[in-house]
This record gives structure tokens, sequence and C-alpha cells, in this order.
């Protein structure tokens, strides 16, 4: 399908964009990004104004503002944190109540008493623990900030009564000493049930970690060196989907940018050392159109499974392919994306935050591979907030980035394949395909998951010529067709059959025979145990022939 006509027809999945002014309806849920302060944070910096003294009548206790803080963690240093502490618990409904409801932290960069910037909620359905793009406003120039990738956030599990904002540093470049005040309004539309905290002023707060060091000369990181086999049972499930799926999970992000957020994945690269040098820990793939509003800026805002955050750096972005590259200085582990051609009917599972819900898996199959490879179709479910997320295999390896579904349509997602990573994205060489056809099974591997521990398989050879030791193309067949069937072995065993009366020219042959087949077997299968012998028979059928003997 042409780009042409997929503008027409398509729905892209990962900027789910979502500005206060839109209509309630189209924002409903998006939520559950685990944001509410950084995971064992230490609080190096934590600034809090004095109390409310002026709340209008009829202000519902949870709009009725108590105080606004400010802080900085060392888990994350690269973000400011603003927090608005009110009366009573936060309402799963308290920015999209029908009423305009809404709050905001002002922020007087200057120190001229006026506000220059607001950073605010957004009409949102809350559910448990959310984090959710904020909106960022330049009061001065009556605009929005764009390219700033900021999150507003709370915990409605632990009943909370605040609401809290992470701004990154570099997005307003904030001096070291600044102004904040907070407001939160019931209804918009009326002059009353709204409070400010302080009432007629702004509370002076100074930031004391170092600002985010910029980041200079990214260059693209290139394939990692990895063994690659062939998927066993590909069509078959996960035989513990319920483990796979969580370590998958590790590797994926929530990613943030201006108004609209996406998924990534950490990919398994090598990053070149000029870059590990800026302190660049993990390279991370997503789509373009999840980043194209901060690639101006530079930068995204990436919040991991277990609600860290960090800035994420754009490396890369390819328009035409969909793709992006970024790095970060969190540390996830890496998922591979290379290893046998998919095909139609293999089992998918997906990861990401489609419509904001973070950590969301669906499954599915491989419904159609285009002719070319460049993207292939998924029956399992996709919605906006999915795309950059990995469609990944029964083993847990990435076959291609979620991007887009057809309108209008259930089960009919389709994904960038791994291999357009190459040149824009990822560096490539042709010794190194990211999809082969022509693996070996990976050692241990059956079609339920797991190692048949105990198993046993023998099976003769085919012939050799008259007094040749050289495999025929016949017998790597057989060799290869009974490591593929039988995935499970971790032992291979070579016995060259002779005679009781065999001479010793005829030993020396059959070693050299039981030699070549291990030495074929482990080239197929590097992490082979092998062992070759010679062995007596009295059959004259086996005479001459060599034995193998598969062992778990």
């Amino acid at each position: 399908m042409g780009l042409g006509l997929r503008k027409e027809v398509e729905s892209r999945l990962g900027r789910l964009v979502i500005k206060r002014w839109i209509a309630a309806s189209a924002a409903a849920l998006l939520s559950l990004v685990l944001l509410t302060n950084p995971a064992s944070a230490a609080i190096q910096n934590y600034q809090e104004s004095p109390a409310d003294t002026y709340t209008q009548a009829g202000t519902p206790a949870n709009f009725n503002v108590l105080n606004v803080s400010y802080a900085e963690f060392s888990e994350a240093p690269d973000f400011h944190y603003f927090y608005i502490d009110f009366a009573a618990p936060l309402q799963a409904a308290q920015f999209n109540d029908r009423l305009g409801s809404w709050a905001m932290v002002m922020i007087d960069s200057n120190n001229d008493g006026a506000e220059d910037f607001r950073v605010e909620t957004g009409l949102e359905t809350l559910d448990g623990s959310f984090g959710s793009p904020a909106y960022v406003h330049d009061e001065k120039r009556d605009r929005e900030v764009s390219g700033c990738s900021a999150v507003f956030f709370s915990n409605l599990k632990e009943k909370v009564s605040w609401v809290g904002f992470k701004l990154p540093y570099n997005c307003l470049k904030l001096p070291k000493t600044f102004g904040i005040q907070a407001y939160a309004d019931y209804n918009e539309n009326d002059n009353s049930g709204f409070d400010y905290v302080p009432e007629d002023s702004f509370f002076k707060v100074t930031h004391k970690l170092n600002s985010a060091a910029t980041v200079t000369g990214l260059a693209l990181p290139a394939l990692a060196s990895q063994a690659l086999y062939s998927v066993n049972s590909p069509g078959a499930a996960p035989n513990d989907l319920v483990a796979l799926s969580p370590e998958v999970l590790k590797s994926v992000v929530t990613v943030f940018c201006d108004q609209g957020l996406g998924t990534g994945w950490a990919a398994k690269v090598s990053i070149p050392a000029s870059v590990t040098a800026q302190g660049m820990k993990t390279f991370l793939v997503t789509n373009h159109h999840v980043v194209e509003d901060c690639i101006g800026a530079g930068e995204v805002t990436l919040t991991d499974n277990a609600g860290n955050s960090a800035i994420g750096y754009i490396a890369s972005a390819d328009a035409t392919k969909d793709l992006a590259g970024i790095y970060t200085k969190m540390v996830l582990p890496s998922l591979s994306f290379r290893g046998e051609r998919p095909a139609q009917g293999w089992w998918v599972g997906v990861l990401g935050s489609p419509r904001g819900l973070d950590g969301y898996l669906t499954t599915g199959l491989v419904a159609k591979v285009v002719a070319d490879g460049s993207e292939f179709g998924v029956s399992a479910s996709l919605n906006p907030g999915n795309s950059g997320g990995p469609i990944f295999d029964r083993d847990g390896r990435v076959l291609g980035i979620a991007t887009y579904k057809l309108l209008e349509s259930e089960g009919l997602g389709f994904a960038r394949s791994a291999t357009l990573l190459c040149t824009t994205v990822v560096k490539c060489d042709s010794a190194n395909p990211i999809w082969s056809t022509q693996l070996a099974a990976k050692p241990g591997s059956e079609a339920g998951g797991g190692t048949a521990a105990g198993q046993l398989k023998s099976a003769t050879l085919p012939s050799f010529s008259a007094k040749s030791s050289k495999l025929s193309g016949t017998q790597q067949n057989s060799i290869n067709r009974l490591l593929i069937l039988n995935s499970w072995t971790t032992k291979f065993v070579c016995s060259g059959i002779i005679s009781t009366k065999a001479s010793s020219t005829d030993k020396s042959l059959a070693t050299s025979r039981a030699k070549a087949a291990c030495d074929f077997a482990r080239k197929q299968n590097p992490s082979l145990s092998t062992f070759y012998q010679v062995k007596t028979s009295t059959s004259t059928s086996t005479i001459g022939k060599v034995l193998v003997t598969l062992k778990n």
C-alpha cells in the first residue's frame, strides 16, 4: 500500500495527543502511567509554600489548595517537580467532570511578579496510578511551548490529596531562582470555586541540582554480535506468557513528546564509545510520528514500567520509514530484533501504552507479511499510544514496531519490520542480516518451551562413498533435520561403526567419518556438546556408516 493511499485510511497509533481545550470525550482514560515519584527516590531539594489563608465559599475540598511545593530528586536529576496539595483526595473525574475543572502551576521565570509560563493538567479521567501529558503555555507569547514533554501525575490507588507536575530542565531553562503559584478551578464557566496559593504573590524557589548537560554528536549504534537461531513452533503461544511478558516489559518505556505519548523499546545494539562517554546507557526504538514534535528540541521524556523517568535524546528520525532512535542514561535490558524471518501464522505479543495504559499486553498472530518484507499485519489489537512499541515472538524477540491501524477496523494493525532499522536508525552490514531463513534451532528449545531432560534419539546416517570421510549433501541434510526436529538436544554423539574384525585402516576411516559428522553438527549449533567414537557391530547393514545419538 503506497504512502499516499495509507494517509487516507490509516490511524497512526503513537501520538495520542491531548490538549486542555479539546472535547472531554476525546481524552477519556489516558491514564495509568506509574509516575507518582521516581522509584526509590531520595529528595535532594524540597521547598513548600506557606499554607493557604483563604478559600472561596462553595469550593469543593478536593479543589481547596493548601500549598504548592517544589522538589528535585537524585534519581531524576533532569526534571523539576511541582506539587499542589488539596484538602481532600483526588477523584477519578477530577479533571474530566464536564465542568472544565483543572489545575496548574504558574511560573514567574524572571521574578517580576507576573506569570510567564503555565503547566496545566489535561482533560483526563484518572485511574489508579497515572501520568499524562501536561500542557505548557507561554503566557507572554500566548502560545504552546512546543517540544516540551511535561507530565502531570498522581496516585489514586493510595488515595492521595496531591497532583504533581514533572518538567524537563531543558524545556524552559529556568533560572536558579524563580517563582511559583498554584491554581485550581472547579468550574471554569463561573466565577467561584477556584483557589490560589499563595493568594497574591509567587513563592520563590531555588533549584540546586545541575541542569541537564548538553548532549552532542550522537552517532548511530551498530548491530550487536549475537548467535541467531530459528524459532521452534513459531505459531504456538509461549509456554509461560505470564513469565515472558514481564521480562519483555522491563525493556519497554512510555515516550512523552509535547502533548502526545507513544511507546519505545530498548534494542540490542552496540553503542559507540563517543556516545557512552556522554553517559548514554541504552538505545531505544520508536516511531518517527511519536517524536516528530520534539525533533527541534531534541528531547523527550521517558518513563519505564517501574516508574523511573529520564530524558531521551533523539539520535535519528526517518520520516519515510516512520522510525526513530533515542539514547538515554536510563539502564534498561535490551531486546534482540534479529533472527528468523516471520511468516503468516506466527504467534505475536504487543506491549505498549494504548490510550496511555502503560504495560498493556495484547496477543494475536502475524496476519500478513508484505512481499518486500518491509511491514506486516497483526491480528493483535493496536490503539493510539501503541506506536513505537515492540511486536515480539514466543521467544521475546522483536519482529517489528507497532505503527498504524486501518480506520474503522479491528484486528487490522500493521508494524514496521525490524529490517527497516538498518542504515538510518542502526548501522548494519550485509554479513549480519536482521532476518534469516536458514538458522539452526536454539539448544534446549521445544514446542512447549523449556528443556526436555533425559530425552534420547538415535539415527544412522546414509552411507558414505567408498573410502571417503567427507559428508555428502544428503548426510548433512539428515543431520540438520535431526537437529531441527529434536531441538531439545544438548549433546550429540557420533559413532563410526566397524566390524569385530576391522583393520586399523578401517578403524581410522570410521573415526574420521564420526568426527566429520560431529564437526558438522557443532557448526550448525555451536552450543552443542559433541563426542565421536568407534563402535563394533555384527550387523552388515550398519558397518561403515555413522550412528548419531542425540541426548539431553
